[in-house]
Formats: C-alpha cells, structure tokens, sequence
C-alpha cells in the first residue's frame, strides 16, 4: 500500500507584501485623485457662494436705503395730507 503524504501550503509571505503594497500604492492614487477633485469643486462652490453674499448684501442696502427715503418726514406729511389727514386731528408716527 502507498503512503500518502501531505504536503503543507506554504504562505510566501514576500508576495503577500508585495501585494499588500501595490493595493496601498493604488488606493493612494486614488484617493489622491479623488480628493483634488473634489477639494476643486468646493472651491467653486465657495466662490458661488461668495457672489451670492455679495450681491445679497447690495440687495439689502438698496433696500435700506430706499426704506429710509420712503419713511421721511416731509414725504408722510405730503402723503397723509392728499388722504385728507391733518396732524391736529390723526396721529402720525414715523419708525425709523
């Protein structure tokens, strides 16, 4: 009768390295590649935004400014007066 003899797998440990290596060199790259990409998209977005604050700011002084010229003094006189409003007989308040 024959003897069977049984062999052990070997792990080589050198091409496990290697291996391990390469994958970690790849996910670098990639990850490298990723990252730039989107740190560049950001970046766009940042200066859309910087825009939209800009001219946000612009829209609210016009409109401070145009709310200050409509709650003048002289302009509410001039305007309750045409209604037919006098000051001795209705209460004019004007918030600034």
């Amino acid at each position: 009768m024959k003897t069977m003899v049984v062999r052990k797998t070997r792990i080589r440990w050198d091409r496990v390295v290697t291996a391990f290596f390469i994958f970690s060199a790849f996910m670098y790259l990639a990850s490298s590649i990723f990252l730039k990409s989107y740190n560049v998209s950001l970046a766009a977005q940042q200066k859309q935004n910087q825009q939209l604050i800009v001219q946000t700011k612009a829209e609210v002084d016009a409109l401070t400014i145009q709310v200050k010229q409509l709650s003048d003094y002289n302009r509410v006189m001039e305007m309750a007066s045409v209604k037919g409003l006098t000051t001795q007989t209705s209460v004019v308040s004007i918030y600034n």
